[in-house]
């Protein structure tokens, strides 16, 4: 797969506004709930909210993540599959 921005270019703008949004970029909506969410487990001052706040924070770098790599590989690269 690979290439498919030239076919699919409103699937493509619509996927990119959801990562953006997953990605909690700023003035999106994923921003500010998510920002609120690690916020408060982090001034909680305890094991368990600081236990939280580190797990959100690794989700929510595993989801920017797999979240751009499905972008750049099904859209960005080049075609890879036979004709």
């Amino acid at each position: 797969m690979g290439g498919l921005i030239k076919f699919l270019p409103v699937t493509y703008s619509l996927l990119m506004v959801g990562t953006i949004s997953l990605m909690a970029l700023p003035f999106v909506s994923g921003y500010y709930s998510k920002d609120l969410i690690l916020e408060l487990a982090y001034s909680k001052y305890s094991f368990s909210g600081t236990y939280a706040f580190v797990l959100g924070s690794l989700t929510a770098f595993l989801t920017a993540f797999y979240s751009f790599r499905l972008i750049s590989l099904v859209f960005l690269t080049s075609p890879n599959g036979g004709n």
